[in-house]
């Protein structure tokens, strides 16, 4: 009788976002990668521009796409967001620090001004790229809530 009557049969499986997010934040770091070695060998003074607006988008696109591969994201408590935003943006940052330093210790020009260089840029860039990805998902989260009020409702 005990058998028939097991508690965790009946209990819903919590949802755990985080195995989902790890994927995205390798997605991430990926991207970066390939966006070093793309921008390694076709950097030009307007290639820059370009180059500034794929940092930029990438996280952007990257933290939507994460979020709108499955609903239940954005029904995620605000701290989870943002600390998922967080990481992800980490990743995209870091990443693209340490590859940054690397290029500078083995292109032999070793100066402070280019590590104060990139630690300003890597501040800047977190700094816009966690901005505008937060921005967008908490607007994005914003309005599906609403929507699924909505169609609760009717």
């Amino acid at each position: 009788m005990q058998d028939l009557l097991n508690e965790q049969d009946f209990i819903k499986p919590q949802y755990n976002p985080w195995r989902w997010f790890m994927l995205f934040y390798g997605i991430a770091a990926s991207q970066i990668v390939v966006l070093q070695i793309v921008m390694s060998f076709w950097i030009t003074s307007y290639n820059a521009v370009i180059m500034y607006a794929f940092y930029l988008l990438f996280p952007v696109i990257t933290a939507v796409w994460m979020f709108t591969s499955n609903t239940q994201n954005f029904l995620l408590p605000r701290k989870i967001k943002v600390l998922a935003l967080l990481g992800l943006i980490a990743y995209f940052s870091v990443s693209n620090l340490f590859i940054n330093l690397l290029k500078i210790v083995f292109s032999g020009a070793f100066f402070r001004s280019a590590f104060f260089l990139q630690l300003v840029s890597f501040l800047n860039f977190f700094i816009l790229q966690f901005g505008i990805s937060a921005l967008i998902i908490l607007i994005l989260s914003r309005l599906i809530k609403r929507k699924l009020k909505h169609s609760k409702i009717r």
